[in-house]
């Protein structure tokens, strides 16, 4: 994928067939008071050689982004690492699309004008995810960030070109964020202080936190 940079975002289209020497998905064993838990490890995709940035998935395939400089696509049912046809990455100020059929080559890179801007942060944004509420021409915007918190940001058409956070989830991480998704009325953030974080989302509220989540490293 090229050695520039870091893989920091991505999103796949497509699969193709297995991948020779791939990763694979093993199972976690728990024990009595994991399974009391809402928050459980139940199996850890092995396979990048340094430290994971960013994850997405659907109901059968895993994708992942690492400090390595891979993405790699996982298949859910069988717990073994796929490849796709198409790749979509971000990495430095480019967005770059790959047809990882033609020896992983770069067929476009996408460029975009700003229309506005989103701040309150005291730090570096790492991470953002957008979910846009059915019926409404409103978007709701959770940027994670380098000074530890969550913001939510409710964006229409009729937004100023500078929008300030509507919320900010409190209390922070111990360290920058690097991951953020909702789910329902759930926001999920994870941090490099290795906690997870659960939140209620028409409270803004935290429901549950899990500090240890993974080991340093």
């Amino acid at each position: 994928m090229g050695k520039s940079s870091l893989v920091l975002v991505l999103v796949f289209q497509g699969r193709d067939q297995l991948s020779l020497d791939g990763g694979v998905i093993s199972s976690v064993s728990m024990g009595k008071s994991s399974r009391q838990a809402s928050l459980q490890c139940v199996s850890v995709a092995e396979g990048h050689s340094k430290a994971v940035l960013s994850v997405d998935c659907t109901n059968e395939l895993l994708f992942t982004g690492s400090k390595d400089r891979t993405c790699k696509v996982w298949n859910l049912v069988t717990g073994q690492e796929i490849i796709s046809s198409l790749v979509f990455t971000v990495s430095s100020s480019f967005i770059k699309v790959w047809d990882i059929r033609d020896s992983a080559k770069c067929i476009r890179t996408l460029t975009f004008s700003c229309t506005g801007k989103l701040s309150g942060h005291q730090g570096p944004v790492m991470c953002l995810t957008v979910d846009q509420k059915p019926g409404t021409n409103q978007d709701l915007v959770v940027t994670g960030s380098k000074d530890h918190y969550v913001k939510l940001f409710e964006v229409t058409p009729a937004s100023p070109s500078s929008l300030s956070p509507s919320h900010t989830l409190d209390p922070p991480h111990y360290d920058g964020i690097e991951s953020v998704l909702v789910q329902g009325d759930r926001v999920y953030s994870g941090s490099r202080d290795t906690g997870l974080k659960v939140w209620h989302l028409p409270s803004k509220e935290l429901l549950q936190q899990v500090p240890s989540a993974h080991r340093a490293g």
